[in-house]
Formats: structure tokens, sequence, C-alpha cells
């Protein structure tokens, strides 16, 4: 592939998330009190559960300075909690609360129902193409190594 190709590849694919975030995924409905690095770490802890602070900022690209405004707020909603390490005293764990799994939840429902409701405007000749589309762009993607 010729690099102005790879370049107009890049451009788009910086152009899909605001593209997706805005038509798709913005919705009047959702918690605005909270930002994308808070519903990152939510997300993360629903995935994958119990973590430390560093793992989660390594996970997040999340710098620790902001980790901690980001947990603070999480914990001040009561969304998550720390929890002492049982294996190194030093180490201090960050977990869903129940609330914070209720919160997930919801917060995926109404994801889930808004983003159908936007794309059941699509004609079903545009669905369809989306969603071939759709279905390569993820299988591409995951062939993408990682660091």
């Amino acid at each position: 592939m010729e690099n102005n190709d790879i370049n107009l590849l890049v451009n788009n694919l910086l152009r899909l998330y605001p593209i997706l975030y805005k038509k798709l995924i913005k919705s009047d409905r959702l918690d605005k009190s909270l930002s994308i690095p808070h519903l990152q770490v939510l997300f993360l802890l629903d995935r994958i559960g119990e973590q430390s602070t560093g793992d989660i900022c390594k996970k997040t690209e999340i710098s620790k300075p902001q980790m901690t405004v980001v947990i603070d707020k999480l914990i001040s909603k009561k969304l998550v909690e720390r929890i002492n390490s049982e294996t190194d005293r030093r180490v201090i764990n960050i977990t869903l609360t129940e609330n914070g799994a209720d919160f997930i939840k919801k917060y995926r429902t109404i994801l889930r129902e808004d983003m159908k409701n936007k794309l059941n405007l699509l004609s079903v000749d545009d669905l369809s193409e989306l969603l071939n589309a759709s279905k390569k762009v993820v299988e591409i993607a995951s062939k993408i190594q990682e660091d």
C-alpha cells in the first residue's frame, strides 16, 4: 500500500471515533458528570475485575496524578472502592462496588437502546453495509499487535 493510502487510512480512522461518539454514542440520558477517563476505569474494572491503580494507569494510559482524581471522584459517587491487597500491604486495589456494577449495567442498556434507535433511522442498505464494514474492521483491528 502506498504512503498516501496509509495517510488516508490514518486520517479516516482518526475521524471515526468523534463521528461515532457524536452520532451514535452521545446520549442525553447518560450521566454527564463522568468523563471518558471515569468511564474507561469503570468499564475496565467491570471487564477484568479488581486492579491496582498502577495497572489501571497502564491499561487506560491515564497518568497517575490524573488517575488519583478519577478514582477519588468515582469513590465519592460510590461506584468504586479502594481495597488493600492481601498479598502486599503497599498495594491498594480498586474494585467496583455494587452501585458501580449497577451503573455499568444501566449505562450499557441506555447506550444500546439509544444506538439502536439512531441506527433504525438508516436505510436497510446502509445498515447492511455498516454491519459488514463493522465486522471487517473488528476482524482486521484484532490482528494489530499490542505493545
